[in-house]
């Protein structure tokens, strides 16, 4: 059996890369699926038209798509920020952080660079 990482279900949502939004109808069962050890799906899009989910586009991380079920295959990147006199204001302004009246600006800097380092892992963990 292909290890996908996940399980399909009939119900499940699909998006595709190109936006086209529908559901899991069907999954099939024949011996020539059991055999390549992958079910293809069937999906009924909302605007009518069908399609199945097949072992080749599985084989290949399902690139055709954005979302099945509740698996999301497109990350988005997280920005990096930008340590500069506006990023200090912004945070002074909007009380996101509490009481930085206190804390010099080379704070601030380190702040934002630990902070782009976490940005730069995650970013690295989605591809």
């Amino acid at each position: 059996m292909m290890d996908i990482g996940f399980e399909i279900h009939v119900g499940d949502f699909v998006k595709t890369i190109g936006s086209k939004v529908g559901y899991i109808t069907d999954i099939c069962k024949c011996s020539e699926c059991e055999r390549r050890g992958f079910y293809e799906p069937s999906v009924m899009y909302l605007d009518g038209s069908k399609d199945d989910i097949t072992y080749y586009e599985a084989m290949y991380g399902f690139k055709g798509y954005e979302q099945i079920g509740i698996h999301k295959f497109i990350k988005e990147k997280i920005e990096r920020l930008q340590p500069t006199i506006n990023t200090y204001d912004a945070i002074n302004k909007e009380n996101i952080v509490a009481r930085f009246d206190k804390i010099e600006l080379p704070n601030i800097i380190e702040i934002v660079a630990k902070v782009n380092d976490i940005i730069d892992y995650l970013n690295k963990e989605q591809i």
